[in-house]
């Protein structure tokens, strides 16, 4: 008795690994407009700061780029949000019609002594839907 319900706890759980993988596998299918991108933040001379990111779409997107930067600060305990910019408030974050963008965003820091970070949502949209991907700079 005691192996048979070991064993179906046993089945129970393979069929539930089975599963778990199953619907992990399928998550990744948002990102199959991307081929490859980047980012990468700079300090500058003056202590601003330069936010540089690369995408390389697997076609040609009506828009292409990021749909987000925000900007973090480390304050010792933790990364916490100091700024968000959009593409809505910098149209140079995107561009369209193009298999491939790059872009420079500079941003002034609040503390320029502090160290930051920034994560960058990057973004394609193309006539069968759209999709994001998520890139931290080191």
């Amino acid at each position: 008795m005691r192996k048979r319900v070991c064993r179906g706890i046993f089945v129970l759980m393979m069929m539930i690994l089975m599963t778990a993988t199953a619907f992990a596998a399928d998550t990744q299918r948002a990102s199959d407009r991307f081929n490859s991108y980047t980012a990468n933040l700079y300090v500058v001379s003056n202590g601003d700061l330069d936010i540089n990111f690369s995408v390389t779409a697997s076609s040609t997107m009506d828009i292409l780029g990021a749909s987000r930067i925000v900007v973090e600060r480390d304050n010792g305990y933790r990364w916490v949000t100091e700024c968000t910019l959009t593409a809505n408030n910098i149209p140079a974050m995107q561009t369209s019609n193009a298999t491939q963008y790059s872009a420079s965003i500079p941003y002034e820091p609040i503390d320029p002594n502090a160290h930051y970070r920034a994560v960058v949502t990057f973004y394609a949209k193309d006539s069968s839907g759209s999709s994001t991907v998520q890139a931290t700079t080191k």
